[in-house]
């Protein structure tokens, strides 16, 4: 019975909300995680124990407060600010596939990425791969 306990802890930082919830399922990727926010944030700041993101969407397209955030979910989930991660959500860009074939066999893909084209700058994303090119007339 004590695997189907559900628990929520919520508490107050300052202006900040932090809200502390169990895993949501029982697979390895589901884990206990963090969601910070304040009023006017434009959404909420959210990582997994293990540091990596959680609820990609939700994260505010500012990183002007990402720090304070950082460093209250470190606190929150009793882990070093230094591993949680601190790359946002981006949107408006496109995914894209790079499939190879040879012979009969099936196109599988090569490459899978994410491309992004904002104020001069070219983003290439991939799985935990972050990539920048400054893009000049």
């Amino acid at each position: 019975m004590a695997d189907s306990a559900v628990y929520l802890l919520h508490s107050k930082c300052g202006a900040w909300d932090v809200r502390i919830d169990r895993p949501h399922g029982s697979q390895p990727h589901h884990q206990e995680h963090v969601h910070v926010s304040r009023k006017r944030l434009g959404g909420e700041y959210s990582w997994n124990k293990n540091g990596s993101r959680h609820d990609k969407a939700r994260f505010p397209s500012s990183e002007k407060m990402i720090g304070k955030a950082r460093k209250i979910a470190a606190e929150a989930l009793q882990v070093p600010e230094s591993i949680l991660q601190l790359v946002t959500a981006t949107g408006g860009g496109v995914r894209v596939s790079v499939r190879s074939s040879s012979g009969d066999r099936r196109p599988r893909v090569s490459l899978m990425a994410y491309i992004r084209i904002s104020d001069g700058l070219l983003f290439f994303g991939h799985k935990e791969t972050l990539v920048a090119v400054w893009v000049q007339d």
